[in-house]
């Protein structure tokens, strides 16, 4: 298994499988059987590195599974489209889509992970350690970059803080948690400013601005319903923020996918895997 394979690959490879089975599906490219969930280039990298290095992080045992779920459903869209069967490829094409949603919230779980296990380590290369004040010190981006470039790393992981910091706050019944608005956080900012006025015709942007503005809609009516003691509520809200959360994640991933070199986004940060 090749060293430089990290988390950020990990990503952007299983992403180029989602996106060539659309392709299969529209009949733009040939229907090909995928490699097993083990020989993969993710299910290698999983088997042989990834359960060993992050062995003590749950997401990384659960998304064995996951990704193992993924090639199923995978090969049986595979199979009926060679076997004309149209019936279920549309069913099975959304729950491809979902299963991936679930496969990149769990590689970026990870490596939130394991950047906060790495703290007091002061030998890291630098654009981790700069990485690391952004979430943990909370440093301010959009002073850094005036808003024009997206540091799309901060921006996913930021989302993994952000429901664990909620979650904390269901002990304290929300004092003290402070949550910008969509519109003047740094990746809301970079949405109004750059994202839709240069990419607003790929539809990832414009699904962007919509998850993003519920995530923090939803976050809020958590916070509320905290302080006025409606658990209930709060609970709810909280669930519906975590599934916009990873909505956010999963379209960061299909833009930085889909923006590659672009200057408009600042290249993820490796964390080594």
């Amino acid at each position: 298994m090749s060293d430089t394979f990290d988390i950020n690959m990990a990503r952007t490879v299983h992403l180029k499988w989602e996106l060539d089975l659309e392709a299969m599906v529209a009949g733009r490219i040939e229907p090909t059987t995928l490699e097993s969930h083990e020989n993969c280039h993710l299910g290698r990298w999983l088997h042989f590195v990834g359960v060993k290095k992050y062995q003590d992080i749950e997401a990384i045992h659960q998304l064995i599974d996951v990704h193992r779920n993924f090639h199923k459903v995978a090969d049986k869209i595979v199979f009926d489209l060679k076997h004309s069967k149209w019936g279920s490829v549309e069913k099975n094409l959304k729950q491809v889509q979902s299963i991936s949603m679930d496969i990149i919230f769990m590689l970026t779980v990870i490596e939130f992970s394991s950047l906060e296990k790495q703290r007091g380590f002061h030998s890291l290369p630098n654009p981790i350690r700069k990485l690391m004040r952004q979430l943990f010190e909370k440093e301010n981006v959009s002073k850094q970059n005036g808003h024009q470039v997206l540091e799309v790393s901060h921006a996913r992981l930021t989302h993994v803080r952000w429901s664990r910091d909620l979650l904390e706050a269901f002990r304290n019944r929300g004092r003290d948690v402070q949550l910008s608005p969509a519109e003047t956080c740094p990746l809301g900012v970079w949405i109004r400013t750059v994202g839709l006025h240069k990419f607003g015709e790929l539809p990832p942007m414009q699904k962007l601005d919509e998850a993003h503005k519920s995530f923090h809609l939803k976050a809020d009516q958590s916070l509320n319903a905290l302080k006025r003691k409606n658990d209930r509520q709060a609970d709810q809200a909280y669930e519906a923020m975590l599934r916009y959360s990873q909505e956010v994640i999963y379209l960061l991933t299909m833009i930085e996918y889909r923006l590659q070199n672009n200057d408009a986004i600042a290249p993820p940060v490796s964390i080594s895997g």
